[in-house]
């Protein structure tokens, strides 16, 4: 993943190194989402926090922050980096503005769709699975809807559906929805009706560019 550069700066005086304080707080990316690169020898963190070390004669470095890549379909998600001011007994240098920078991590999953199709006697109910082949962080509708094949709603074969709306719920992959088939006593040919998904939304807002229906 390409890493997000935040560059801290400083004016005046460079002649002597200068400690530069600083968290990494306030963005809504979680601290499992991001690896803060302390692998410089200038360069110390732990948890939330951490100590850029300027050398004399330098007025800048460049603070690397590699986001960790998943599979799961989320929105784009940020990362604050602020200057914190020196304790009282230390107080080298000024907070300037601005204070924190923000990078941004935007989403690279994409949904895809489908619902299976089933095969049975007639029993009364036939159960359909709506599938995802990834996560989402965000519960995820469809709209459901049922159309005559050799089987009508007319002739009395099943029941319609029109415009259900179908739940996939965050951190799962699939729902099941049921249609009701009329149980005859009539020797005929294998009958067909079709059930169709539309609409994918994210929590109600319709969203063309995490989601598709294969």
């Amino acid at each position: 993943n390409t890493a997000l550069v935040y560059r801290f700066t400083r004016d005046g005086d460079q002649a002597q190194a200068l400690n530069i304080n600083f968290s990494v707080t306030g963005g809504t990316a979680g601290s499992a989402e991001f690896v803060v690169d302390d692998s410089p020898a200038n360069v110390t963190f732990s948890g939330t926090t951490g100590v850029i070390v300027l050398a004399g004669g330098s007025g800048s470095f460049d603070l690397s922050i590699t986001p960790v890549g998943d599979d799961l379909v989320e929105l784009d998600e940020t990362i604050q980096v602020n200057v914190l001011a020196q304790t009282p007994l230390d107080t080298t240098y000024n907070v300037g503005v601005p204070v924190s920078g923000t990078g941004t991590i935007t989403n690279d999953d994409m949904a895809s769709l489908s619902i299976g199709n089933v095969t049975a006697e007639e029993n009364g109910t036939f159960t359909f699975t709506i599938s995802s082949d990834l996560m989402s962080s965000e519960d995820l509708t469809v709209r459901v809807n049922t159309g005559d094949g050799t089987a009508t709603v007319g002739g009395g074969d099943y029941t319609a559906i029109s415009n259900l709306l179908a739940t996939i719920t965050a951190g799962t992959l699939s729902t099941t929805v049921d249609v009701d088939v009329t149980n005859d006593d009539v020797v005929e040919a294998d009958e067909t009706f079709s059930v169709t998904i539309s609409d994918p939304r994210f929590d109600g807002v319709t969203d063309g560019t995490r989601v598709v229906i294969s």
